[in-house]
């Protein structure tokens, strides 16, 4: 991953086409995620389309198929990058965490980080809420708070 050396001074070995196709075979999806890791929402029309549609093409020759998804660059996407994404590919990663339904916009799609440190009721939690537990349950507090707030106001005006 030399594009984040700046970021992440240790970089980190990424798989190799044999590797990729090891592991397809073994029905591992792959998805895209541009040629370089550029902030896509700042590039022009045509370097767009050569990172996007470039990729789609690249990975498409490992696998000897069109690969269904892309994920967005460090999560940088605005509606010009979408509609690119959108002629190469079925659906679309966000960086955005959580479940997706029926009605979640398949050009963003909500994934959930799985580490290999997390424990086996970490990972339950995961798949049940799409978010880490301690992130669930701070947000319920929150709207809580929010609600006990609210009806507080709501009975001091009525009085």
């Amino acid at each position: 991953n030399a594009w984040d050396h700046e970021q992440y001074p240790h970089p980190l070995d990424l798989m190799n086409a044999e590797q990729i196709r090891y592991w397809a075979r073994r029905k591992i999806e792959f998805g895209a995620h541009s040629r370089s890791h550029p902030y896509l929402t700042t590039l022009t029309a045509e370097r767009l389309a050569e990172e996007v549609e470039g990729s789609a093409r690249d990975l498409g020759r490992i696998l000897g198929g069109i690969p269904l998804s892309f994920a967005y660059p460090h999560g940088a996407h605005d509606q010009r990058v979408r509609d690119c994404v959108a002629r190469s590919f079925a659906l679309a990663m966000s960086c955005d965490e959580g479940l997706n339904t029926a009605a979640t916009d398949p050009y963003l799609m909500r994934r959930t980080v799985v580490t290999p440190d997390i424990s086996m009721l970490e990972f339950a939690w995961l798949v049940r809420l799409g978010e880490p537990a301690m992130h669930h349950l701070r947000r319920r507090l929150r709207l809580r708070s929010r609600a006990v707030a609210a009806a507080r106001w709501l009975r001091k005006r009525a009085a």
